[in-house]
């Protein structure tokens, strides 16, 4: 993803196996992302404000269960942008890489601006990062294309070194 060569996994090679030896923990918590979209029928479907909130807390939940017993805790829920108490929901140290989860990253209004302040002040706190990936619900790659987002994407690039990445969860893993 950012020329960090893929972890190594030990014991016997299966299918799962050989493909986890050729992935980034980056690569593997979107793939985690994923996976548990997958599992849950209402994913993509409309709650609201309530019930989404609801539905984004046990997804993060799940996903935090599974990147913790993939990975370990080290890279979840880490507080690394300063004394704000300001956590990142995955970081990723040999990857100088955080990972934000954004449901909601379809709309028009998210919190992209927030994370990029969290990460800034990550930097800011001596962290090295490079890419700030953000996961968010299909199609949130295509509506960040705005000119105005891709503006503050090239502003923070150039003036901070900090790639913004959007990744989509699919719908069926599609």
């Amino acid at each position: 993803m950012n020329g960090v060569a893929p972890e190594q996994t030990s014991g016997p090679l299966n299918c799962c196996h050989a493909l986890q030896e050729q992935m980034t923990k980056t690569q593997r918590i979107v793939r985690l992302a994923q996976e548990v979209a997958d599992s849950l029928p209402a994913m993509f479907h409309k709650k609201g404000p309530g019930p989404g909130n609801d539905f984004t807390k046990l997804y993060m939940a799940i996903l935090n269960q599974r990147v913790t017993k993939a990975l370990g805790k080290q890279y979840v829920e880490q507080c690394i942008s300063g004394n704000t108490k300001q956590c990142v929901d995955f970081f990723v140290p040999n990857e100088n890489t955080i990972v934000e989860v954004e449901l909601s990253l379809y709309n028009s209004h998210t919190n992209l601006e927030r994370d990029i302040f969290k990460a800034l002040l990550a930097i800011d706190s001596g962290h090295q990062i490079q890419t700030l990936l953000l996961v968010g619900k299909e199609p949130a790659k295509k509506i960040h294309t705005q000119p105005a987002l891709i503006a503050l994407i090239n502003w923070v690039k150039t003036h901070h070194e900090l790639n913004v990445v959007i990744e989509d969860i699919k719908k069926n893993g599609a």
